[in-house]
């Protein structure tokens, strides 16, 4: 008999053993595997980038070869053959160049058409190289259609090698980057596939020369765990006394009940609440049967009935209960399902916790943040306002500029019908403007908290638009580095944050006369499982003094003057990034380099999921 549980104990250990074996060739096929997706993929990068050096080579040959026919035709080829090899670029390599690409085969078209002209034919250019030609009947001062043709040839060429030199240095710096990348990721690749499998096969090894220790001792734990459960039976009776003994002085209500609903048992937490005096008097009645309210049994029923239905738990939901005495009060409840051995339904065990006073309180923290809230958009709408003060001021000065002068040529009989229509064309376009600025304006205060889909960079520029104005007036440089990265969240709420920051990192700016370069770094980037995605604002205002730098996001500190801050601002926006988008808000110093000078400031960085629930 005590044998067979060592001799499974045997066979389980092997079953292991080659269990792990299986595992580490999977682990070691796998990253084999991520070692050739790697190589391919810096070859389709140098793949592209050598078909464009050939296509670049050939079109500055068409400007120089006396055989134009035969190198118009390897052109093309290599044009082809470019394409070919751009499609399979990954899609964040393609976007790089693609602008540039895009523009580059509009020359191309026009090269073609100029190329196919009769004019430019073998016999025209007397086998000579197009530049020379055209040196030629310039030394000449020949002005015929064939000069004038070779001549926007020439400069159509021209202008496309520029932009293929503009895609040669993108090749170039991605081919660094990946070369870089790829060779680092092999070399761990290679790391992990060798140090995972051995890993798991010393750990394996391990398990099995425990389990063999330890089959010895099975044995003996085996009779002690006998002579454990006949004492444990006769201990039954004592424990099931200390239960009750403990359930009865829980501040807390437990109950249970049959699978028709049927009252078992309650503590006597509960049967106070219900105005009962024995545990007897609950057995046998429903909480139709108690004095809460009807529709408050009813609903208690079907809870009952959903976690018999599901077998799932049903945990600290809220509900409301009528007391004896007519009151309403919340609970804070938690039913799970009862089985017996068979693993049959047989009833349900409840409790609940009366969270009267922490509603209460609750209540009152989110009128309170409410409040806030209101406050915080208040105060952004105050500057909103003055940003639309600032956007509007220069076209407002270009209507009342060109009114007056309107008026003047009225007055002395000066105004013609030319000038009247393109001064009132004036007028129009700066009007769609100014009508373009209120609706960019207006989508900010749009109260609407759905979650909705959009595009990070996007935000960010709108929100750097919407403060423009202000920052350019106090000589604040913005450096970008940010990409497009799409967001499902709030994005009205994630602007105001921004906002918040950068009018921080503007105050604490203007509260320095001795800062010479004024500076604002944005930056953006995913983490590695492409879950969230990070924001980083950092200014080079001397930083934020250490005395405070803990207490920046409490309600209401502020280091301004009243009349110049309402300590809000940082705390709203901790508010918005962890409470209504699942994030994190966090404030450091940090001393960084740029363009070889130091520079100390705060650094604020946001985290948060790439996309979230609607709230």
């Amino acid at each position: 008999m005590n044998k067979l549980p060592i001799r499974n104990l045997t066979l389980y250990s092997f079953l292991i053993l080659l269990i792990s074996i299986m595992v580490s060739f999977i682990i070691m096929f796998y990253y084999l595997s991520e070692i050739r997706t790697l190589d391919s993929r810096l070859q389709k990068l140098s793949n592209a980038h050598n078909s464009f050096l050939k296509l670049k080579l050939n079109t500055e040959r068409l400007l120089t070869t006396i055989t134009l026919e035969e190198t118009k035709k390897t052109w093309k080829e290599t044009i082809e053959n470019f394409d070919k090899a751009f499609v399979l670029l990954p899609q964040n390599q393609k976007e790089k160049i693609d602008e540039l690409w895009y523009v580059s085969k509009k020359e191309i078209i026009v090269i073609e058409e100029l190329l196919n002209k009769k004019v430019v034919s073998p016999i025209n250019l007397q086998t000579k190289p197009i530049l020379i030609k055209q040196g030629e009947m310039f030394v000449k001062g020949d002005n015929s259609l064939l000069y004038f043709t070779l001549q926007e040839l020439t400069k159509k060429i021209e202008y496309l090698i520029q932009y293929e030199s503009f895609i040669l240095d993108e090749f170039d710096k991605m081919e660094k980057i990946d070369i870089n990348h790829i060779r680092r990721d092999i070399t761990t690749t290679i790391y992990y596939a060798t140090f995972f499998p051995l890993i798991i096969l010393l750990i394996t090894l391990f398990f099995i020369v425990y389990t063999t220790r330890k089959t010895a001792i099975m044995e003996k734990n085996l009779l002690d765990t006998k002579e454990t459960l006949e004492s444990t039976i006769l201990q039954e009776k004592d424990t099931r006394l200390l239960i009750n003994n403990i359930i009865n002085s829980l501040e807390v209500a437990i109950f249970w009940k049959d699978i028709n609903g049927i009252f078992m048992g309650a503590n006597n937490f509960f049967l106070h609440a219900a105005g009962l005096q024995k545990p007897d008097d609950i057995l046998g009645k429903s909480d139709f049967d108690m004095p809460w309210a009807q529709k408050e049994a009813q609903n208690y029923i079907n809870d009952d009935n959903e976690v018999l239905k599901t077998g799932k738990p049903r945990l600290n939901f809220e509900e409301t209960q009528t007391t004896p005495s007519g009151d309403t009060i919340y609970l804070l409840t938690s039913k799970v399902p009862l089985t017996n051995t068979k693993g049959e339904k047989i009833g349900i065990l409840g409790s609940y916790l009366d969270i009267t006073e922490q509603k209460k309180s609750t209540l009152e923290l989110t009128h309170k943040n409410k409040l806030l809230a209101q406050q915080s958009k208040m105060a952004a709408m105050g500057e909103m306002l003055e940003n639309i003060a600032h956007q509007w001021r220069q076209p407002l000065s270009v209507i009342s500029t060109a009114s007056s002068g309107l008026k003047m040529q009225k007055q002395f009989g000066a105004i013609s019908d030319d000038s009247l229509y393109k001064t009132l064309d004036i007028i129009t376009h700066t009007v769609e403007h100014l009508s373009q600025t209120i609706n960019d304006f207006r989508d900010y205060f749009n109260p609407n908290k759905t979650v909705v889909n959009f595009d990070l960079k996007n935000i960010i520029e709108k929100t750097l638009y919407f403060v423009q104005s202000k920052l350019q007036n106090r000589n604040i440089s913005i450096i970008k580095e940010f990409e497009s990265i799409e967001l499902l969240g709030l994005e009205n709420e994630l602007v105001q944050v921004i906002i918040n920051i950068l009018n921080n990192s503007r105050d604490a700016f203007e509260n320095s006369s001795i800062i010479e370069d004024k500076l604002i770094f944005i930056t953006t980037m995913k983490d590695e499982k492409k879950d969230y995605v990070y924001i980083t604002i950092q200014d080079s205002a001397g930083g934020i003094p250490q005395d405070i730098l803990n207490r920046v996001f409490e309600p209401y500190f502020t280091t301004k003057h009243k009349s110049q801050g309402t300590g809000i601002g940082l705390y709203m926006s901790q508010e918005m990034i962890e409470k209504h988008m699942n994030g994190e808000l966090h404030v450091e110093n940090r001393t960084f380099q740029y363009n070889n000078k130091s520079y100390t400031g705060a650094l604020f960085t946001i985290k948060i999921p790439l996309k979230m629930e609607n709230i």
